[in-house]
């Protein structure tokens, strides 16, 4: 199945996204780690 073929503005927005979804994904990890929030907390707050 080929990619679909996307606008520069397409492709800029798609980044924009999947930086915002690896910072949020970094934040958590790091609260996870340093004890701020539980594994059943975060479960729990699916947000």
């Amino acid at each position: 199945m080929p990619l679909p073929t996307l606008t520069d503005e397409q492709r800029k927005q798609a980044l924009e996204k999947a930086a915002e979804a690896r910072r949020k994904r970094a934040e958590v990890k790091a609260e996870l780690k340093s004890g701020k929030r539980t594994l059943k907390d975060l479960l729990a707050n699916t947000d």
